[in-house]
């Protein structure tokens, strides 16, 4: 029996995998990614970001709206990384 988790992400798979997103998104369907990829926050029409931990201390809507609104946020945790992957 397998434990664990493989992902195995080439570059290949994942510009495969974002354009196969955006056509959905272009043919009008609603796309609800849970993801951590920076890249894909970025380029999202709109970001929930759910904190500010795991388990008990999580849960609670830290920041919603777009990625740009996002880089102003003060309580997101995302906001920094985004900011870095921007410049």
């Amino acid at each position: 029996m397998c434990q664990g988790r493989l992902r195995v992400r080439s570059e290949m798979f994942y510009r495969l995998a974002f354009r196969l997103l955006r056509r959905l998104v272009d043919d009008g369907n609603t796309v609800v990614v849970i993801e951590h990829d920076i890249d894909l926050i970025a380029n999202a029409d709109y970001v929930f970001e759910m904190g500010p931990a795991g388990g008990l201390q999580g849960g609670k809507c830290i920041f919603q709206g777009t990625p740009k609104e996002l880089l102003a946020s003060k309580k997101s945790l995302t906001a920094p990384f985004l900011q870095k992957f921007n410049s």
